[in-house]
């Protein structure tokens, strides 16, 4: 089926987009890690002070032992995801604005006119119990580790070892090359090309500054990490993340609100319909594979009908937790705008 997506400069500034886009990921998850290490760095004191009282007593208090530690990494815990609430939540607000004012100009660009009206306020919202129902599993596991080697008479150290093995386990990613240029300063006005935006409407400057700042800046960590965990991940080639459930979480979050964000341009400029778009490989989900190239109103159809057996109702993506497929709007008659010299995209991103 014909999408937007068989445009070239459609294409080509949904590329840009997108890897901005996950520039924005990228500096929340590193967030989201360095609130975390300063959690477990606290956890992991409280661990030290109550092995130390139980080492010194005249006689063991397991259970009073245990109560104390848990009160004690239950309020960790319930700050932590406080935190991490509140930068999913940020992270939906940019990926919000960032993907639908982008939508638009991509839409404009491949066709010749788009709007929008756009106003953060109206992202998503993190889910907060779902974030620290995650979070408690991790708690569990900490909390049983602990009980375990007081009750197996463990010393101090051992007790403390055990502690730290029952840790969310961080895990390197090799980052990903900067593809988008750093954005530079205009030109004076009488000096720039004659170059046009083609999309317009309304996006708040806050809203919009937000997004550029983000992007625009790398995360510094404001907690040191633990030297003995990820020292040998140091260094600029690589990301430490912790490979848990509030990763998963971020990311699914993160391209549902993308994708929500995408389809409401669409229809604001009156296209009704999506194509689906698989990324096809030996880790494609067969719900997805066979949506791959149909439009909404297809899939739907095809949900009542030939699939009407399918786990996935939905209609466009994501499909399921880390799901990896996209979409374009639909149009039948695709044409070409004119020949215009567009901004490139830093100079987009800058002057909106």
């Amino acid at each position: 089926m014909p999408g937007l997506n068989a445009s070239p400069k459609y294409r080509a500034f949904i590329q840009d987009r997108d890897r901005a886009l996950e520039k924005l990921l990228s500096n929340s998850h590193a967030r989201i890690t360095d609130y975390t290490n300063a959690a477990l760095r606290e956890i992991e004191s409280e661990a030290a002070l109550l092995c130390h009282r139980h080492a010194s007593a005249s006689f063991p208090q397991t259970r009073a032992l245990v109560h104390q530690f848990d009160e004690r990494i239950s309020r960790v815990f319930y700050f932590l995801s406080t935190l991490i609430s509140r930068e999913i939540t940020a992270l939906m607000r940019r990926s919000y604005v960032l993907s639908t004012v982008g939508e638009a100009e991509a839409i404009a660009r491949a066709t010749g006119a788009a709007k929008y009206n756009v106003h953060g306020k109206d992202a998503k919202q993190a889910n907060p119990e779902r974030i620290q129902y995650l979070l408690n599993q991790a708690r569990y596991k900490i909390l049983k580790a602990f009980e375990q080697g007081i009750v197996l008479e463990e010393s101090s150290q051992e007790i403390m070892e055990r502690v730290k093995k029952s840790f969310p386990e961080l895990k390197k990613y090799l980052k990903a090359p900067r593809q988008l240029k750093p954005l530079k300063e205009s030109a004076a006005e009488d000096e720039r090309d004659p170059v046009k935006d083609a999309a317009s409407g309304f996006i708040s400057d806050e809203d919009w500054q937000d997004v550029v700042h983000d992007y625009l800046n790398e995360y510094v960590p404001q907690y040191s990490t633990r030297g003995e965990i990820v020292g040998e991940f140091k260094g600029d080639e690589y990301d430490a993340r912790y490979g848990w459930e509030i990763e998963s979480e971020a990311n699914h979050s993160f391209v549902d609100q993308v994708r929500s964000g995408q389809n409401e341009i669409a229809n604001q400029n009156g296209y009704t319909d999506m194509v689906w778009i698989a990324v096809l490989d030996d880790r494609t989900d067969e719900c997805c594979e066979w949506r791959n190239g149909l439009t909404s109103s297809e899939i739907e159809a095809s949900l009542e009908g030939e699939h009407a057996d399918d786990d996935c109702d939905a209609i466009v993506p994501p499909a399921h937790f880390n799901c990896r497929c996209s979409q374009a709007p639909y149009t039948e008659d695709l044409g070409e705008p004119e020949k215009v010299d567009f901004s490139d995209f830093d100079t987009w991103l800058k002057d909106q």
